[in-house]
């Protein structure tokens, strides 16, 4: 499918539905490797599906589904990174990935859950990653308390972005899960 939709591209390169959906085969594929541990191979695939959403996204930054498509981009980049114990481009990537979500989700005004639920999803990946090197000391002495403040308010964003969805009975059972998370106040204690 990957070729044909690449080859299709190439009749008509101007055609942003035409490299759109190269770019979500890429993700596809990625996906595919990633399950099937050919790490490699999936890599290539996601850092291709991040490179061509980047382009889709520069022809037209105010569309909201090419916005997504690069957000998505990055939070999967940053999962695949976190399992490889890549902990620079995680942190990037899901900071990537947050702010875009973070723009989508005030731009829909919160009425979106798909926004609303991938922000806050990748709130907790970027503050858990965050919390492990405060715990490992891998950042200053002196910046330690402003950057535990800085997570805290990060998660509370991400748990008020969730909670009108909860409340209104709007997310799925598999969902429920991260409101708790991102509430739980002992989680700060460290």
């Amino acid at each position: 499918m990957n070729r044909l939709l690449n080859e299709i591209h190439l009749t008509s390169p101007e055609n942003i539905q035409y490299k759109n959906g190269v770019a979500i085969s890429h993700q596809y594929l990625g996906n595919s490797y990633n399950a099937t541990g050919d790490q490699e191979n999936a890599h290539i695939h996601y850092l291709e599906y991040n490179r061509l959403s980047k382009e889709i996204h520069l022809t037209s930054p105010e569309n909201i589904e090419y916005k997504n498509g690069l957000a998505i981009s990055h939070a999967i980049l940053g999962t695949f990174y976190k399992n490889q114990n890549d902990i620079e481009n995680t942190l990037r990537n899901f900071q990537t990935g947050r702010s875009l979500f973070f723009t989508l989700y005030q731009r829909t005004e919160g009425k979106i859950i798909e926004f609303t639920y991938y922000f806050a999803l990748c709130t907790w990946d970027l503050t858990r990653i965050v919390k492990y090197l405060l715990q490992q000391n891998l950042y200053p002495p002196e910046h330690q308390e402003s950057i535990k403040s800085g997570v805290k308010i990060m998660r509370k964003e991400g748990y008020e972005a969730l909670l009108p969805f909860l409340t209104a009975g709007l997310l799925q059972e598999n969902q429920k899960w991260l409101v708790e998370e991102l509430g739980d106040e002992s989680w700060y204690e460290f």
